[in-house]
């Protein structure tokens, strides 16, 4: 009876081997894909910011002043941070709260005010009626928006 006991310990063993070793090879990748992430996400926040430094480096190069530069290229940048910060908060809120409200009534604010900053930037470059066009579609866009986040019972 001895012998029968030590042989069905041995065979638990012999099964509890493999799920170690498996665990081991799972928790190895998980671990090869967070480092893979991280210096994915490194990566890619580097190439933001060097992009928006070569964007200053250009428009100051052209002549239009350090400071106008700073503020046009990283206004936008802040701005759309701000707006993806606020939908990222929107849904710690239950539908209906009061700090829903604000903070989607902020989300279009925000919006609204880098729509008319991306169009006050390009109306130097393009001709004036691709301008107004381009004012209309914004002001149809902004109105739709305030319709949506305020008006339309949609949550």
């Amino acid at each position: 009876m001895d012998t029968g006991g030590a042989q069905v310990v041995h065979a638990n063993e012999q099964a509890n081997a493999p799920t170690a070793a498996s665990s081991a090879l799972v928790y190895s990748i998980a671990t090869c894909v967070v480092i893979v992430y991280g210096a994915l996400v490194v990566a890619v926040a580097t190439a933001v910011v060097l992009t928006l430094l070569l964007c200053v480096l250009v428009r100051v190069r052209r002549g239009q002043g350090v400071m106008p530069s700073v503020v046009q290229v990283f206004f936008p940048f802040i701005v759309l941070l701000c707006v993806f910060m606020s939908n990222r908060m929107i849904t710690r809120f239950p539908p209906g709260s009061l700090e829903r409200a604000w903070l989607k009534a902020s989300i279009w604010a925000v919006t609204a005010i880098l729509t008319i900053q991306f169009i006050w930037s390009v109306s130097d470059l393009l001709p004036r009626q691709t301008v107004v066009v381009l004012g209309i579609i914004a002001s149809v866009i902004l109105v739709a928006g305030f319709y949506i986040v305020f008006l339309a019972d949609i949550e």
